[in-house]
């Protein structure tokens, strides 16, 4: 038949209006009275069905119409169970598997299981069917009941194929599709560890070894649940790794990123920002002004040169250094695979970061040549301004001096800096700081639970209907993506700066959209002008559900009375929550990454310097202190913001607490 078939996917899946688009002519051409002797036409109604049983039907379709196309799939699916369990035989099951469209093998997989089909095939055949250059075992894996019923079988096809075998070992346990969730792999129970570790140890020797899986396997965590891999495995897996990055030649087209940041002492303007590109060298050039900074040298100000010249945090004071997902690009997710113990980041984060830091640094040099370090910011900010302007008495730090070498300046910062947090945590929780009572705390210090002076401080985007409307909005990948008028073919990244920059009526729109259209009028996301033209309901609500998906978060504070009240709205609509924490969650999966208390990729300083790591050299070691010092500005910034906005707002926040 040469047509497309009809292929169901997830519940999540936005293509879902134009696949369903020719299931009215597909259910009316069926003869009911026939038996199906088509693999593909099986498994198409199969696919079909799953939409139907997931509730997911076309808004178009009247009720009357939705009830009977789905009688009438129920009724040809019982014809689907008798082809399967009735024409399929051992002799036979090839020809069918060789007829099998190419977007249905997983569905074959589990029509066979479904209908206990595995039972009837002879061991010789299954090996048949795993085998061959397009006959694949991860599409057998999804299916638990096929996996045990052939696991000695699986088990030996796996150890005779580590190179293949690994990936899937790998896919399941430790690597991720940034673009999409695969289905959970089920391996035999035959399958023990060792033979898991043997597989991995035979891939790292092989020729078919990728830097990819070798970086992933030489960060694996131990579990369980998973595989527990010796650490000579590891090394074995970080060399093979170091060797095969050095065998990448140099020669070729390359993309190259650099940055340079220098004070100018005539330089007019206080910063100045170019964006250079040569030969195929990108470079972003920052300039300072140093006699500005020299003339303007109180510590409030050079405090906020932090916020306003170094970018450490947006205006709703957001950490600007944390990865964002819709900062990685499509065609990266696309093709990138992630550990599921890494922190989730692109190139963009990497480039920014290494901004961020290099600009750190040119200015706590530059601060050291006015005779000014940045410790002692820090130290005035903590015992001398937040007594003086919010009456927040007893914070005590004694920074790294400045004699001391680097190494020992690391070794010393993470625990001022975190008995700067739990300081500050006593203070929220008691509203004073009794430093008996801070002698006497010995419980670790959990970033993700240090609370807030703030109620309702962060909004996060929350359950189906918020990752439906803003990915129909805001996603390049949506059915309105590089959404266009007819005459004009002028294209927009996304459905939200198409409607806010022209008018659209429905007829500009395609068949396949119409679906999706009429839910967002109908969830009054949009609406139809007396013009006929296509308008947000309410421009603002959109205006925040863009901040909060390109920004993972936005701070309830930061917005107008009127903002506020939209957010209010979108909590009792249930499409939002809120959190009451120092730091939102992106920012304390960031500061994991930089600490490495949960992600495998992350960069470890905090058990470097515990264990005093004297096998790197000066350089290492003030780097790694700009990334201890900056991450200690964030904390002054943040906890400047809350003591800000509780005295800002401090009647509204007693209402709502009272």
């Amino acid at each position: 038949m040469n047509r497309n078939r009809i292929k169901y996917y997830s519940k999540q899946d936005m293509a879902s209006g134009y696949n369903l688009q020719g299931v009215p002519n597909l259910l009316h051409s069926y003869d009911l009275d026939k038996q199906i002797d088509d693999i593909n036409d099986a498994i198409e109604i199969y696919n079909i069905k799953q939409y139907f049983d997931n509730g997911i039907y076309l808004l178009a379709w009247t009720t009357e119409e939705t009830d009977n196309f789905t009688n009438i799939v129920n009724e040809i699916f019982k014809k689907v169970g008798c082809f399967f369990t009735t024409k399929i035989t051992d002799e036979n099951i090839s020809e069918f598997y060789e007829a099998v469209d190419w977007n249905f093998p997983e569905d074959w997989w589990t029509l066979i299981a479904n209908f206990n089909v595995h039972k009837k095939i002879s061991e010789q055949k299954f090996k048949e069917l795993i085998s061959g250059p397009k006959r694949w075992l991860r599409q057998v894996l999804p299916n638990k009941k096929v996996t045990q019923h052939f696991g000695n079988i699986i088990k030996t096809y796996m150890i005779d194929n580590p190179s293949y075998a690994a990936e899937l070992l790998l896919s399941e346990y430790e690597m991720q599709p940034m673009y999409h969730q695969h289905e959970k792999l089920y391996f035999p129970k035959e399958l023990t560890n060792d033979d898991k570790v043997n597989i991995i140890s035979d891939y790292i020797d092989s020729e078919k070894a990728n830097l990819k899986h070798l970086d992933v396997i030489s960060k694996m965590k131990d579990s369980k649940d998973k595989i527990i891999i010796p650490v000579t495995i590891r090394l074995k897996a970080t060399k093979k790794f170091k060797s095969e990055m050095e065998k990448i030649p140099t020669t070729g087209v390359v993309m190259q990123y650099g940055v340079g940041v220098s004070f100018v002492k005539d330089l007019a303007e206080i910063m100045k920002i170019e964006n250079v590109n040569e030969n195929r060298a990108f470079e972003t050039r920052i300039t300072y002004s140093e006699k500005w900074v020299k003339e303007n040298n109180d510590f409030a100000t050079l405090l906020n040169n932090f916020i306003y010249l170094l970018f450490i945090v947006d205006k709703q004071m957001r950490c600007t250094l944390v990865s964002k997902v819709s900062q990685i690009g499509e065609m990266e997710k696309f093709f990138s695979w992630t550990s599921h113990n890494f922190y989730l980041k692109g190139n963009s984060f990497d480039q920014e970061n290494m901004l961020s830091l290099i600009t750190f640094q040119a200015y706590y040099q530059q601060l050291n040549k006015i005779g000014v370090r940045v410790e002692e910011i820090i130290e005035w900010f903590l015992k001398d301004y937040l007594k003086e302007e919010f009456n927040a008495e007893g914070f005590q730090i004694n920074m790294p001096s400045e004699k001391s070498y680097f190494y020992e300046k690391c070794g010393l910062i993470m625990s001022r800096l975190e008995s700067v947090l739990k300081q500050f945590s006593l203070f929220v929780e008691n509203g004073e700081l009794d430093v008996e009572l801070l002698n006497l705390t010995t419980e670790q210090l959990i970033y993700e639970k240090i609370p807030s002076l703030i109620p309702k401080k962060y909004v996060y985007g929350k359950g189906t209907e918020y990752g439906q409307v803003s990915y129909l909005f805001f996603s390049d990948q949506s059915v309105f993506s590089k959404q266009s008028k007819r005459d004009n073919y002028h294209y927009y990244d996304n459905f939200f700066q198409a409607i806010s920059t022209e008018k659209f009526k429905k007829s500009d729109f395609q068949n396949y959209e119409i679906s999706s259209l009429e839910w967002l009028i109908e969830q009054e996301y949009l609406t139809v002008d007396t013009n006929d033209f296509i308008t947000f309901k309410n421009p603002l609500l959109i205006t925040i559900l863009s901040d909060i998906y390109f920004n993972d978060v936005c701070c309830y504070w930061r917005y107008s009375e009127q903002g506020r009240e939209v957010l209010d709205f979108l909590k009792d609509k249930d499409i939002i929550e809120f959190g009451q924490t120092l730091f939102s969650i992106p920012e304390q999966k960031y500061i994991s990454f930089v600490l490495k208390r949960d992600f495998s990729n992350g960069l470890d300083l905090r058990n470097k310097y515990a264990h005093t790591d004297l096998f790197i050299n000066e350089e290492s070691h003030l780097q790694n202190y700009m990334i201890f010092l900056r991450l200690f500005i964030l904390v002054v910034i943040k906890i400047n913001d809350d003591f800000c906005m509780f005295d800002k707002f401090k009647n509204e926040i007693e209402t709502y607490n009272n």
